[in-house]
């Protein structure tokens, strides 16, 4: 656990890699167009690592995992230029008859 307190309180990076806990959670979210909805999104952001830090904290041993993903055209909306290298606009998957 003490790997989980930030010296001089210096942000904390979550393993992204790795086991999962037993259970998983996943969202999938459009954002509005808008400064409001765009900055509340933002927000949440900002918010969400102090969320699982309380979840590590009163669940030392959920193996918990938080991550955050966004989708191209998403992020030059939220974040701007320059987005991450890799990150292109989904190619949606299609199987014959589906």
């Amino acid at each position: 656990m003490s790997d989980l307190v930030p010296p001089n309180d210096a942000p904390v990076t979550q393993p992204v890699l790795g086991s999962a806990g037993g259970m998983g959670l996943f969202i999938v979210l459009g954002v509005k167009p808008g400064q409001a909805a765009e900055q509340a999104v933002r927000d949440w952001c900002g918010r969400v690592g102090a969320l699982a830090r309380s979840m590590v904290l009163r669940y030392p041993d959920c193996n918990l995992r938080c991550v955050i993903g966004f989708g191209a055209p998403v992020w030059s909306r939220l974040f701007g230029e320059p987005r991450p290298a890799l990150l292109h606009p989904f190619t949606g998957l299609r199987a014959q008859g589906r």
